[in-house]
């Protein structure tokens, strides 16, 4: 039996990942734990085993999992949430010590990566400053209020977004006069914000907040690109995000595009990342692709390259379990992902509708 244990069993990718390594022929005899810090997670009635975890950042959070893991003898753990990547990165080795793995990069390419600011300029100091959105990082509201004209003086759309963060927390798109007739017709408004409104919120309880960047709006194209490097292979798999619900992708395609490919191989090496990793990137004006971020974990969309012919999570676990992969992967590209509702049933505590 080899037990593992996925973190913030919560995140949308909860399923896709047990329904991965469950459909698996080479992932057999597979028991999945589950742990997340909201005890009535989803997730964790979907694991064979569960528990209640401290949030990533707290400081028992390390210790919880260790001796979880010691206990049940978890021979890997698939990290879910930012927040939990650098502690587990940093304790990597006491984990080895119980012969137990990580399926994270090394924490000092993380460091660099989930902080957009270090990102950015990590990728101009490399050679890559064509792929940067022009960006400023502001911590108050004076200085927004003055980056924020610079950018419309010049006819430039921005948006705001804090310098550590994900699933689009935070993000918005400064509008001015949105229409009556947008308002009523548009489904999906909440990314948008007048600055007025923007100062309002950032003002209250004094002029400082946290970091914050306000960059150009990219108007074109987004595509996220799944990546894994094992010792046979290289992938690098993009697929638009055609339709986006609350920062999750519900529907797009795979598409053989070249020159996101290629910058992913590029940063990929890089950064000296490790296992699956997510890149996004949106096209401006002029059609260049511009990178957003970098999700250094399995992605909550994912599933839709193991749709594709590609099972990302299966290779992975095989490279660093050192299991055997005769599989020989083939994508199809144009294939379209669309995601629908599905209802979950519960009684008594247990989810009798799987």
């Amino acid at each position: 039996m080899t037990n593992i244990l996925v973190t913030a069993a919560g995140c949308p990718g909860f399923l896709n990942i047990r329904n991965s390594i469950k459909s698996s022929s080479l992932l057999r005899d597979v028991s999945i734990h589950g742990c997340d810090m909201n005890p009535d997670s989803l997730g964790l009635k979907f694991a064979e085993h569960s528990f209640k975890s401290p949030k990533g950042a707290s400081p028992e959070y390390i210790p919880t999992l260790f001796s979880y893991c010691k206990k049940n003898n978890i021979k890997l753990i698939i990290p879910c949430a930012d927040e939990e990547l650098i502690p587990l990165a940093t304790a990597a080795s006491d984990f080895s010590n119980i012969s137990c793995k990580i399926l994270a990069s090394g924490s000092s390419s993380l460091k660099k990566i989930l902080n957009k600011d270090s990102l950015f300029k990590f990728c101009k100091k490399v050679g890559l400053g064509q792929i940067i959105p022009s960006y400023n990082i502001c911590n108050n509201v004076d200085d927004l209020s003055e980056l924020y004209q610079s950018f419309d003086r010049k006819g430039i759309t921005t948006c705001v977004k804090p310098v550590s963060a994900h699933g689009s927390r935070g993000f918005r798109i400064i509008k001015e006069n949105i229409s009556k007739k947008d308002f009523f017709s548009q489904k999906n408004t909440q990314s948008n914000i007048s600055f007025s409104d923007l100062y309002k919120i950032l003002s209250d309880g004094g002029k400082s907040f946290q970091d914050l960047m306000i960059m150009e709006y990219l108007e074109g194209e987004e595509y996220s690109v799944d990546c894994l490097r094992t010792k046979k292979n290289f992938f690098c798999i993009p697929r638009s995000r055609d339709q986006i619900k609350e920062g999750i992708c519900t529907g797009g395609e795979t598409k053989e595009k070249q020159d996101l490919i290629s910058l992913s191989k590029t940063l990929y090496n890089a950064l000296d990342l490790k296992y699956n990793i997510n890149l996004q990137f949106k096209y401006n004006s002029q059609g260049q692709p511009k990178l957003l971020e970098i999700n250094p974990r399995v992605s909550g969309t994912m599933e839709h390259c193991r749709g594709a012919g590609v099972d990302l999570l299966e290779a992975a676990i095989c490279e660093v379990l050192s299991i055997e992969n005769t599989n020989d992967y083939k994508i199809k590209w144009g294939t379209k992902l669309t995601r629908v509702w599905k209802e979950i049933f519960e009684y008594n505590g247990r989810v009798i509708d799987k």
